[in-house]
């Protein structure tokens, strides 16, 4: 696996809620986009939504690089984890990525 995504289409709007990719294949994330946007259920498509996180750096660079510009949270919804055995913090800023899909909001 390179690349994954889950998508919800709402009139001219593209929800990408879930995203798990390879940090080794820079070009999966677009070329990913652009094959659900080929799709026809996808045609009437003017504004794509995501959620990104800045860490790690490579998936930041990613999302700039499709074009995605960066707002604010509209509720100033964040991450909260709770580390039951170990402290993880250090391993997830490193590497942890997440999405809307990853909450009970997509």
């Amino acid at each position: 696996l390179i690349g994954w995504g889950v998508f919800r289409q709402l009139g001219d709007r593209l929800f990408w809620g879930d995203a798990l990719f390879d940090p080794r294949y820079p070009e999966a994330a677009r070329l990913l986009l652009a094959q659900v946007l080929a799709e026809p259920a996808h045609g009437a498509t003017r504004v794509i939504e995501t959620w990104a996180t800045d860490r790690p750096a490579w998936w930041g660079r990613w999302i700039d690089a499709l074009g995605f510009e960066r707002r604010p949270e509209p509720e100033a919804l964040g991450f909260v984890f709770v580390p039951f055995e170990r402290d993880l913090e250090g391993e997830l800023a490193a590497e942890l990525y997440y999405t809307k899909g990853d909450s009970d909001l997509f």
